[in-house]
């Protein structure tokens, strides 16, 4: 088996019963079990063959379900959560941070071994359903940040008639709102077309995020 990590550090809270360790050996994979986050030195971290897997009642929560302690490891360090109880994370807020996968506490020892050997692979273990929805949020927020800056390359002024543009109106009502003349609304459109590189009035809104 090819790894991208050659060893795992488990910290596992109060669960010491659980079995993900004595998994985790039959891997060929270095492994080390800490109880918690205070029994890890600063020295044994950051290291890119080394593969976190954090219990999520090892340390405090943030209001996200995610342990703080690693919360400001990422996204340098590479973390997985373990024990995870169903409902008590996000995991697309996970994936977006940096977490490389979620195993549930209640997974079948099948499972819990697959996403095992994902991970030490270098792999995420994350749903297929949430990894689309993380893949659309991220398209989204590029989106968003495209049209900001569009938008950002219009004056005040163009602004404003695009915003009303967006709204259905046309050029008589545009320059009755704004208090400017039609021949004024006509040249700031045809500004507003040749910064956006657009033709008309439905790309220019399309293409602003604003239908």
């Amino acid at each position: 088996m090819t790894t991208k990590f050659s060893k795992v550090l488990f910290i596992q809270g109060d669960d010491s019963a659980n079995s993900l360790p004595m998994l985790c050996k039959t891997l060929e994979v270095e492994i080390e079990v800490r109880n918690q986050p205070g029994d890890v030195r600063a020295s044994e971290l950051n290291r890119p063959d080394l593969l976190l897997l954090v219990s999520q009642d090892s340390c405090g929560l943030n209001r996200n379900g995610v342990p703080v302690w690693v919360q400001r490891l990422l996204p340098e360090q590479s973390v997985a959560l373990f024990g995870v109880t169903e409902d008590s994370v996000d995991p697309v807020h996970l994936l977006t941070q940096g977490v490389k996968g979620v195993l549930y506490h209640n997974d079948r020892v099948d499972m819990s071994l697959s996403a095992l050997r994902a991970l030490i692979q270098g792999e995420l273990w994350f749903s297929r359903a949430t990894l689309e929805q993380a893949v659309c949020q991220m398209i989204g927020a590029q989106a968003q940040q495209s049209s900001r800056q569009e938008q950002d390359k219009l004056t005040n002024r163009e602004q404003s008639v695009v915003r009303l543009v967006a709204l259905g109106a046309r050029n008589k009502e545009i320059a009755r709102k704004l208090f400017i003349s039609e021949y004024t609304v006509k040249a700031h459109l045809a500004s507003i077309f040749r910064k956006t590189e657009t033709r008309n009035r439905v790309e220019l809104v399309s293409k602003l995020g604003l239908a």
